[in-house]
């Protein structure tokens, strides 16, 4: 399975500062909408103060992979889903003992609720549902240039230019529909160590102004329930799906197959950290459920000393992918931008027309004259040019 590399080429060299902050603007957009929607803000319920590698975890797409499915699962599993539960399963609680999602604090933290969602589910007019619509159009704006674009042109749908860098990170933000209709941030608690008694806290308020009643231990099935196993199953199936897609495209073609243009050095870093990165999010995923199931919506190794470092070493293979991707991004004639070489351009840009040395072109017309004297008139002959021209 052999890949053919075209050595690291700097080929950005014609693109101005304006178009520039454009390009960056496009390339970093998903990663933003993807972490300010997955990531809310921790609910304090200790003194104890946040370090810097404590939060850092959070912004692993692992992590926010696991919050949604964790989200979708506990309503799933839920026998009497409450407007408790939601603020509970949305909640990063912050306590003396650290990071705690599980179900046990839907109760544990009742006495410090100051402020209740309405219902029990995200409401149509709220700043969640933006944030769905946005993370949703960019997911299946990335699908429709992967299945239709592709299909088309019958080739990769992306050399991973730098405003399309993070592509595969929109995809990723599609795992929020599953749960979707329960993602909400209207909701508050106290910043009270969770050990203290509730009779210190003082009166408690909820957007229907009756005190909340004790909310029983067994208010959820076990992670055995079948309808949970089977959403965890099809859950993990988009993640297949995208690992094997980077597994396709470094698999040789066969023999009938025309010659493959040489990969540069960015496709080949994304579609290797595709190979490497989603087979451990598909492994840490089955293994946590498997074990416990999806019962804390805080993936369980968040505060490991592994999964801090393994979350920092893809923040730099992302930067270091982002710096060489800049590198080697170009404008084709056409306006793409691409990290190919200029083999390609006649694949990104179908309306182009090679015009071999020595010859002659016509313009206006895709046919060659062959060194005629002749000519239509409002047209012009060119000699000793090489390039390319575009149709239109």
């Amino acid at each position: 399975m052999a890949v053919k590399l075209t050595p690291l080429a700097f080929q950005s060299q014609d693109i101005a500062l304006p178009e520039w902050i454009s390009l960056l603007t496009l390339c970093l957009a998903p990663v933003f909408a993807h972490v300010v929607a997955g990531v809310p803000t921790p609910t304090h319920l200790t003194p104890k103060k946040l370090r810097w590698h404590d939060m850092l975890a959070h912004y692993n797409p692992a992590s926010i992979a696991w919050r949604y499915a964790a989200i979708a699962d506990r309503r799933l599993r839920a026998r009497d889903w409450t407007c408790a539960d939601v603020a509970a399963a949305n909640a990063l609680f912050w306590t003396a003992e650290g990071w705690n999602g599980s179900e046990t604090m839907v109760a544990a933290s009742a006495p410090y609720v100051i402020h209740l969602p309405e219902k029990p589910r995200a409401t149509f007019l709220s700043w969640d549902t933006v944030k769905t619509l946005v993370v949703t159009v960019q997911g299946f704006q990335v699908l429709y240039v992967c299945f239709v674009v592709s299909t088309r042109l019958k080739t990769m749908p992306t050399s991973f230019p730098v405003n399309e860098l993070f592509f595969p990170v929109a995809v990723l933000g599609l795992q929020r529909l599953w749960a979707a209709l329960w993602l909400t941030d209207d909701f508050a608690y106290t910043p009270r160590d969770i050990s203290q008694p509730s009779a210190d806290v003082g009166p408690l308020h909820s957007t229907a102004n009756a005190p909340l009643k004790m909310l029983p231990t067994n208010r959820y099935h076990p992670p055995s329930f079948w309808p949970s196993r089977i959403f965890r199953a099809l859950y993990v199936v988009p993640l297949l799906a995208t690992w094997a897609s980077c597994v396709e495209a470094f698999m040789p073609r066969s023999a009938g197959s025309p010659p493959s243009s040489p990969t540069p050095a960015t496709v080949f870093m994304c579609l290797a950290a595709g190979l490497i990165y989603l087979p451990l999010t598909i492994a840490i995923f089955t293994y946590y459920t498997a074990r416990h199931g999806c019962r804390s919506t805080i993936i369980p190794c968040i505060g490991s000393t592994w999964y801090k470092i393994l979350t920092m070493l893809n923040f730099v293979a992302a930067l270091a992918v982002m710096v060489v991707s800049a590198m080697e991004t170009r404008r084709a004639p056409c306006g793409k931008y691409t990290t190919t070489g200029l083999e390609s351009d006649f694949r990104i840009c179908p309306g182009l027309v090679d015009v071999a040395p020595g010859g002659v072109f016509v313009l206006g017309s895709r046919v060659g004259f062959n060194n005629s004297t002749t000519a239509v008139q409002q047209e012009f002959q060119i000699s000793n040019f090489t390039g390319v021209c575009q149709t239109l």
